[in-house]
């Protein structure tokens, strides 16, 4: 586990180190391994290309996809995400992964209680819990046509 977080970790830019990178975040998910929760949370937001991914709505974004098989310890992590400014791109990618760990409506009641208690959420992040709730409501989780995808392939 070790190894694979030093390499996800890593922020090299050559192809080699990518890929490396990219591997890294999806063998850490499939181990299950929570102790890669932070690495992973932080790289919720990257994309990758999804040429050799499963068919699934977080495929572009193997940092949540990992996440997601870790499961119910990833949450704090990734909800805690909010607490900073995020873009829309992110949003939808946590709303996303709300829906795929807990389904539409578990998921909402998850994220309105997270707005209730407000703990460990600071001003920014009771907002962004606003917005993405605003934003999980929108969405019609069964149109393939809302699955996040990197700003390079939205249409």
């Amino acid at each position: 586990i070790e190894g694979l977080l030093a390499v996800a970790y890593s922020r090299g830019e050559g192809p080699g180190e990518v890929s490396a990178r990219q591997q890294a975040i999806v063998t850490l998910g499939k181990l299950r391994a929570v102790e890669g929760i932070g690495v992973l949370a932080r790289e919720v937001p990257h994309s990758f290309p999804a040429h050799l991914w499963r068919r699934h709505p977080l495929d572009h974004y193997p940092a949540a996809w990992s996440l997601l098989q870790i499961g119910s310890p990833a949450v704090p992590a990734v909800l805690g995400r909010l607490n900073r400014d995020i873009s829309q791109e992110e949003m939808h990618v946590i709303a996303w992964w709300v829906y795929s760990l807990d389904g539409k409506e578990l998921g909402l009641s998850r994220l309105k209680l997270t707005a209730q208690s407000g703990k460990k959420l600071s001003d920014t992040g009771k907002r962004n819990v606003a917005r993405l709730i605003e934003l999980y409501q929108s969405i019609d989780f069964n149109d393939v046509r809302q699955w996040p995808r990197p700003p390079s392939q939205a249409k």
